[in-house]
């Protein structure tokens, strides 16, 4: 009878090694609905030190378009605002996801569940008929693998191939096991299966400097996956939707064009990571330049405001 026994125990045992063995070589896809990621702009993971322009965004996948042929997903996203300021930069702990404006588009990706690749697709870098995306997750590596330098990378100069350190079986906070893909020594460069990069949903791995995009938290169908997540706001004054302004070359080296959509009188300020505004100037009209030729290499933010709205966004120096 006790051999009986042993013999049911050794046999449930033996299906639960299975199960879990079989649980963590089921590929799970990255690209998926109801599922919300939200990253910032910090210089250290988990959460901000200090007070910057750039707060982040949640962003998810709604819709899809095609790009030489290829179907990519849409990704969309409601800014991350702080409480203490009605919305606008600079932005101070608490935060919260504004989604009383208009959702906007982040990026274009697509997922090969066969190779378990997934690609994304930058504009800026389309200017060859034969260009279809660059590689931005690969979850079939092992140890030992490198994972391509993308020709985004490559243009811009950010980043190096990197190599996978070690793969492993991370437990999400909903108790699934996802594949997680260290890429050095140490744990501060990674993406995860069905989760991402440390950098968040469509951040290339790269080494960090004076700060970069943190993944802060996912959430799927209500549920908790990874980080901590922010609470959502629908009350908050309205942010400007209609008067947006785009700004290029970015990267940049000597000049930064800013063009707005509409005519008007505007202030323009540029601050770097720690919050320290380097220039300003007023313009009236659609277009100025700033002056980048004297500036340190790095991260800084664009700020233009008018007497109806105030908006920011991120350039690099090189």
């Amino acid at each position: 009878m006790n051999r009986f026994f042993l013999s049911v125990l050794m046999i449930l045992c033996l299906l639960d090694y299975h199960n879990s063995v079989a649980q963590t070589n089921v590929y799970h896809p990255l690209i998926r609905s109801n599922t919300y990621w939200q990253w910032q702009f910090s210089e250290y993971p988990g959460s901000m030190t200090i007070c910057v322009v750039d707060a982040g965004y949640e962003v998810f996948f709604q819709g899809d378009t095609v790009f030489q042929g290829l179907s990519y997903n849409i990704v969309r996203g409601y800014p991350i605002v702080s409480l203490l300021n009605n919305g606008t930069g600079p932005y101070c702990q608490p935060y919260a996801v504004n989604k009383n404006v208009k959702s906007s588009i982040q990026a274009y990706m697509r997922e090969d569940t066969v190779t378990k690749r997934v690609y994304i697709y930058r504009p800026m870098t389309a200017d060859s008929v034969n260009y279809k995306g660059d590689l931005l997750y690969d979850f079939s590596l092992k140890a030992g693998d490198s994972l391509l330098m993308s020709r985004y990378q490559m243009i811009s100069g950010i980043g190096t191939a990197l190599v996978v350190d070690r793969v492993h079986d991370t437990i999400l906070q909903n108790g699934a096991s996802r594949k997680v893909f260290y890429f050095e020594k140490g744990n501060s460069q990674y993406y995860v299966e069905s989760i991402g990069s440390f950098q968040g949903l469509y951040s290339a791995v790269e080494r960090p400097f004076e700060g970069n995009e943190y993944l802060d938290c996912v959430s799927s169908d209500s549920t908790q996956l990874w980080g901590s997540c922010f609470s959502i706001l629908t009350c908050v004054p309205e942010l400007e939707r209609n008067n947006t302004f785009s700004l290029f070359p970015n990267p940049a080296q000597d000049r930064i064009t800013v063009e707005l959509s509409a005519e008007g009188r505007y202030d323009l300020s540029m601050s770097n990571i720690l919050g320290q505004v380097v220039s300003t100037l007023q313009f009236t009209g659609t277009k100025t330049e700033l002056d980048a030729s004297t500036l340190p290499k790095g991260v800084y933010f664009v700020q233009v405001s008018s007497d109806q709205s105030k908006t920011a966004k991120k350039v690099v120096i090189q």
